[in-house]
C-alpha cells in the first residue's frame, strides 16, 4: 500500500496551532509532485476555502495515514487574515 500525502491545515487557538475539526482541514496531495508543487497546491486549495474557513493560517505537508504520519514540510499562508504571533510558534512538531 502506498503511503498517501496530505496538508494539514492549522488553526490558531489560545496561542497555539491546533488541528481544526472537519474535512475542509485536510486536503490529499499528488504524492508524485515535488514537496513545492505540494507547497503551492496547499496555498491555493486555503484560498479557495477561506470564505468558508477563514481562519487557516498555517499548514503542514505530512506523509502517511491520517493517525500515523511524517512531517514533511511546513508554512504559513498567504491570506489576508493570517497572525503575527504564528511566527513564534514552531509548526515542526
Amino acid at each position: 500500500m502506498q503511503s498517501k500525502y496530505f496538508v494539514q491545515y492549522l488553526i490558531m487557538r489560545n496561542n497555539k496551532l491546533v488541528e481544526p475539526c472537519g474535512s475542509d482541514s485536510v486536503f490529499i496531495l499528488d504524492g508524485r509532485n515535488t514537496i513545492e508543487v505540494m507547497e503551492n497546491d496547499a496555498q491555493i486549495q486555503a484560498t479557495k476555502l477561506k470564505k468558508v474557513q477563514p481562519h487557516f493560517c498555517s499548514f503542514q505537508i505530512r506523509k502517511g495515514t491520517f493517525s500515523n504520519s511524517q512531517l514533511l514540510s511546513c508554512g504559513n499562508l498567504v491570506m489576508e487574515n493570517w497572525m503575527d504571533e504564528i511566527h513564534s510558534i514552531s509548526l515542526w512538531k
